[in-house]
């Protein structure tokens, strides 16, 4: 079985890095937002994510859509180390539309909204719109 330090050295040493270097980055927080899928390893652990981040997030795909209360196929945005809320993505007529959530206070200023038109920008630029 492969523990978390020998999967970091194989990906460590196919992006050339040295181990030591790869683990000074990974402690290293920027100001990127991101969507993470409801399977991403941050999220999975349900109970985890709510003592993380003091809020429950549930997949709500499979749950009627008059009981849901996030959306569909909400992903959670983390922003730094803050798990914000979270987005509902989806394409109509060929652009991306978003509804986003929070679980607090929305953020405000520029450092959000820069933060957020990136992350928007990216999954366009993904998903080839």
């Amino acid at each position: 079985m492969i523990n978390e330090e020998d999967h970091l050295r194989i990906q460590v040493i196919r992006a050339g890095l040295g181990l030591t270097d790869a683990w000074a980055e990974i402690d290293q927080v920027d100001d990127k937002l991101r969507f993470l899928a409801p399977f991403d390893p941050v999220v999975w652990d349900r109970r985890r994510f709510l003592l993380f981040w003091n809020w429950e997030y549930k997949l709500e795909a499979y749950v009627p859509a008059h009981k849901r209360r996030m959306g569909h196929y909400a992903m959670p945005m983390l922003w730094g180390e803050q798990m914000l809320g979270w987005a509902n993505l989806k394409v109509v007529d060929g652009r991306l539309q978003h509804e986003l959530g929070f679980a607090g206070l929305r953020p405000r200023g520029s450092a959000f909204r820069r933060a957020l038109d990136e992350a928007l920008q990216q999954m366009r630029e993904f998903l080839e719109l």
